[in-house]
């Protein structure tokens, strides 16, 4: 048996451990951490609503985050809007601006490309700027790129100087609406189509002289034309999307597909996925795709949540061919109901995907399922019995649409699938959980203090030849000792629940966790959670608080205070910690957005709300 999750956990100090962050894939499935430099996604925000942003993080693997350290002028996160319900970072239009700091992956090439989704609230003919990479506008030396409204309400695009300038020869855009609008420079095709703006996956080309893109050290301005410049644009920000090479036609259309479905923007040409239609149940998260036009293709798609689509080696597309697919379950887990039509299934994934297959149709694909990509951990068993399911609909019964061809360590790959059921909806099951799991198993695991003691509750779903549980016990969160030993129930498909305690608790911060052990001697950890016994209170006066408050310790021994946000980070830098005597500190939190954050000395902490 393996422990696997359901929940999630977030610690307050997350550097006392070591973290592995996997490679993610790109937009739609498009580039990688060497080619997507910059990936702004407002639903990866994770802030109170009408809160300000201080840091809009970047998800491309770069840390290009977007950041503003002066208050007034810091935009506000708006945990859903118009854009299909979608969270927004919303800019005023007066004076808010966020700055990326130089990074070469963002200029200094021979091509480039951006996307954003936006909804403009202040165009009024002035230079409005949605992005740019210039010093000052009277410093054509400075230039690298701008984009911006300007004369009409229309696009424009300077790229290293301002006589180098694309226009669109659309109708002007009107505020209180929304859009998805992109660019790309390509210093290698003919000078009639080196910069294109599109809007809606519709193109706007001009003849432009320059080869490549000017390398500057200025920084990357979200909002505005540069740092400084008078005229902000106001509105609302949803996606940013950057590549340091201009996407061919199908990757531009892939990523274009992507947008249109999370967003529910009509795009005018090249709709290809019909999964974020009502009828189809609005399958329009994480769309991922594949294809091919006659000037490229995109053969290999991931879309982080658990499935990999690719062309089977053997295969060859033609122009106009696709696949693509997205899914409408946020969390993954695996469930017993549901399962008619196939004989023998015993269970499938919740997470379903909505396919969509376009073009001659005569293309094979290899499909994978990655466990840990899906929300558990461990391995995969018996390939035999892993089964591809189809239906039709959004209900009804299942069809067999292949058996999965091979496993490999979490992966289970159903290779050169014609996907001959057609359009649909498709997932994985199991003939046999036991031997051939969907891994979720451990589904609580929950450790509070009452009086003296540590009570410790866990659940599991589902086990399999496990022999039993130790409970373990660390103050750092490196070194372990063994508290308890459960017996576990060997092989099992029902709820079960299981309690410890701990009677000897340390003082100050503990960590626990679990080890399951099987009957071979095979192991895995659980998720760890954190409990103090406090040696020495911390006051804070006042809290809530809008900047100032008053740290009393116990005693002078309490030294080294740190802040930290809700995602255990240290934001101690952009705190003035002032010492007013050996147990009492004055700290300004003014430079912090509105928000909950703990203030950690030695061996105590407290919770201070920030109004």
């Amino acid at each position: 048996m393996k422990l696997h999750y359901t929940i999630a956990l977030q610690l307050l100090f997350l550097s006392i451990f070591s973290i592995s962050v996997n490679a993610q894939s790109g937009p739609g499935g498009v580039g990688n951490t060497s080619t997507n430099g910059l990936w702004l996604k407002a639903d990866d925000i994770n802030q109170n609503t009408g809160t300000a942003v201080s840091i809009w993080s970047d998800v491309s693997g770069n840390d290009n985050h977007a950041e503003q350290n002066t208050s007034s002028e810091q935009p506000v996160y708006h945990s859903s809007s118009v854009l299909n319900g979608m969270p927004i970072v919303r800019l005023d239009g007066t004076d808010d601006y966020l700055l990326i700091d130089d990074d070469d992956i963002l200029d200094g090439t021979i091509s480039i490309a951006f996307y954003t989704v936006v909804r403009p609230t202040n165009l009024d003919n002035n230079p409005r700027g949605i992005l740019g990479k210039r010093v000052k506008h009277s410093n054509l030396l400075t230039y690298s790129y701008s984009w911006f409204f300007f004369s009409n309400n229309k696009l424009h695009l300077d790229v290293n100087n301002t006589l180098n300038r694309l226009q669109t020869g659309w109708p002007s855009f009107s505020n209180n609406n929304n859009y998805i609008v992109s660019w790309d420079f390509d210093g290698t095709l003919p000078t009639t189509s080196r910069m294109r703006i599109h809007k809606a996956n519709v193109i706007t080309t001009g003849p432009k002289n320059s080869t490549y893109v000017k390398n500057t050290t200025s920084p990357l301005t979200i909002g505005t034309m540069n740092q400084g410049y008078d005229y902000y644009l106001g509105g609302d920000f949803a996606e940013i999307i950057h590549f340091n090479y201009a996407p061919n036609t199908a990757e531009h259309i892939i990523v274009q597909n992507y947008l249109s479905a999370k967003y529910d923007i009509l795009i005018n040409a090249n709709d290809r996925y019909a999964g974020d239609d009502p009828a189809n149940g609005d399958y329009d998260k994480n769309v991922i795709g594949i294809g091919a036009e006659s000037s490229g293709s995109h053969t290999e798609s991931i879309d982080s949540k658990g499935l990999n689509i690719k062309l089977n080696s053997g295969s060859v597309f033609s122009a106009g061919d696709y696949l693509f697919a997205g899914n409408n379950v946020p969390v993954n887990e695996s469930i017993f109901t549901d399962i008619a039509g196939v004989t023998g299934l015993e269970a499938r994934w919740k997470r379903i995907w909505y396919f969509d297959k376009t073009g001659t149709g005569s293309f094979t694909t290899d499909i994978t399922f990655d466990i840990s990509e899906g929300g558990f951990s461990g391995n995969a068993g018996v390939a035999s019995n892993y089964k591809l399911l189809y239906r039709a609909g959004t209900t009804g019964n299942w069809t067999d649409a292949g058996t999965a061809t091979s496993v490999s360590g979490d992966k289970i790959l159903f290779d050169n699938n014609s996907l001959s059921n057609g359009d649909g909806y498709y997932t994985i099951g199991t003939l046999d959980f036991i031997n051939s799991p969907l891994p979720i198993e451990l589904t609580k695991f929950e450790v509070n203090v009452t009086d003296k003691i540590v009570n410790i509750f866990w659940q599991t779903a589902t086990e399999t030849d496990n022999d039993y549980f130790t409970i373990e016990r660390s103050n750092n969160g490196k070194d372990w000792e063994d508290v308890a030993q459960i017996k576990g129930a060997g092989s099992s498909s029902k709820l079960r629940n299981y309690t410890s305690i701990d009677r000897n608790p340390r003082k100050g911060i503990s960590y626990y966790r679990l080890k399951q052990t099987d009957f071979d001697g095979a192991f895995s950890f659980s998720m760890v959670r954190m409990v103090e016994f406090r040696k020495n209170e911390l006051k804070v006066i006042p809290n809530p608080t809008q900047n100032y408050v008053r740290v009393s310790m116990g005693n002078s021994n309490n030294i080294g205070l740190h802040v930290y946000n809700l995602m255990g980070q240290d934001v101690s830098e952009r705190v003035v910690i002032s010492r007013i005597n050996d147990t009492e500190y004055k700290l300004d939190l003014s430079a912090l957005p509105n928000g909950v954050y703990y203030i950690r000395s030695a061996d105590s902490f407290a919770k201070v709300y920030k109004q």
